[in-house]
């Protein structure tokens, strides 16, 4: 019979496989300065500056700044790494006296290498 219709077929419908497809985003470039010109601007800054071989620590500490009594002040740490004449910061977490929390580097980027810069030039 020409122009019957087919009953409506009882099988549930292929699901459609989902394919993933890599992120299109690349990682951000990493938060880096010229060694020299950090370490001259930490210099002038007067911060809180250890170098232990290839790393090099940076604190902002409560005593660097004046507070009014009975304030609680974070401590800001940041590490960097010296590769070759250029430094990259690592990791970056605020200390209380309660806890020590990590900064998400990838979120901050921006105003980081901004800071990075600034201190650098």
């Amino acid at each position: 019979m020409r122009g019957a219709r087919r009953p409506p077929s009882r099988k549930a419908p292929r699901a459609r496989r989902a394919t993933r497809r890599p992120p299109t985003a690349s990682l951000p470039a990493p938060i880096t300065a010229p060694y020299r010109g950090f370490c001259a601007g930490v210099e002038r800054t007067c911060y809180s500056f250890v170098e232990e071989g290839d790393r090099l620590m940076l604190a902002f500490e409560p005593w660097f700044v004046d507070a009014a009594q009975g304030r609680d002040l974070p401590c800001l740490r940041l590490v960097f790494q010296r590769d070759g004449d250029r430094v990259v910061l690592e990791r970056f977490t605020i200390c209380d006296r309660r806890e020590e929390r990590l900064v998400d580097l990838e979120a901050a980027h921006d105003a980081l290498q901004a800071w990075l810069d600034y201190l650098s030039s």
